[in-house]
């Protein structure tokens, strides 16, 4: 059994290497928006940092894909409620 190192804030191939020091694999299980963290990090894993493990067992990750961005409507030369109603 290995104890499964903490993940979070590593990009994919850091995390890779990480796991395959302790003969584990990792997959990316998706990627979702996130404020805290650059595009490429992980933000979260499963099981979680601190779990016991068996030799070659997989850990599923989280990427950031970064900040979401939107698209702000031009509102100048409007009025608040007006501007308050667009938003």
């Amino acid at each position: 059994m290995v104890t499964l190192p903490n993940l979070i804030g590593k990009t994919l191939e850091e995390a890779s290497s990480e796991l395959t020091r302790r003969k584990l694999s990792v997959v990316q299980a998706g990627a979702q928006f996130d404020t805290r963290w650059k595009r490429g990090k992980v933000i979260s894993q499963d099981p979680s940092s601190g779990s016991k493990l068996k030799i070659n067992k997989v850990v599923k990750v989280i990427l950031s894909a970064g900040t979401e961005k939107v698209t702000v409507p031009r509102l100048i030369g409007r009025n608040f409620q007006n501007s308050s109603q667009i938003l």
